[in-house]
């Protein structure tokens, strides 16, 4: 079997002396396909933070088997330049290039994976649209 990217093992993290994950157990192995939902403030952000680097550890183990990953992390804004000349599609298409095969949550085709994205029975998203419409 594949060894995982990513294997954290009975982790625990938080912000200051504050636990806000504890005894988390995940593995990411190559062409997973995942989404992290949670409420506010459930520990999305934090996980994913603490996977980066950018979080620190207060106990159990965080291990990249292959090495570390490149990796990268847009923070989410709590607003939106809406006039940015820019497509839904283009948005979309933006975080899936990648020189290395390895990206957190998709692993779709390049080229074809926006379709995929934007694929919803009730979507009234276009993706000619320009982001702000």
């Amino acid at each position: 079997m594949t060894e995982p990217l990513v294997h954290l093992e009975s982790v625990t993290t938080g912000y200051h002396t504050t636990p806000v994950l504890r005894n988390v157990d995940l593995e990411v192995y190559p062409g997973d396909f995942m989404g992290i939902i949670g409420p506010n403030g459930g520990g999305k952000t934090t996980l994913i933070k603490l996977i980066l680097g950018l979080q620190p550890l207060f106990k159990g183990k965080l291990h990249f088997p292959a090495g570390r990953p490149r990796m990268g992390y847009l923070p989410q804004a709590s607003q939106v330049d809406r006039s940015f000349p820019i497509t839904v599609k283009e948005l979309v298409s933006s975080g899936m290039k990648t020189r290395k095969a390895w990206v957190l949550f998709s692993q779709l085709p390049r080229g074809k994976g926006w379709k995929a994205c934007l694929k919803k029975p009730d979507s009234q998203v276009m993706p000619v649209n320009p982001l702000g419409s």
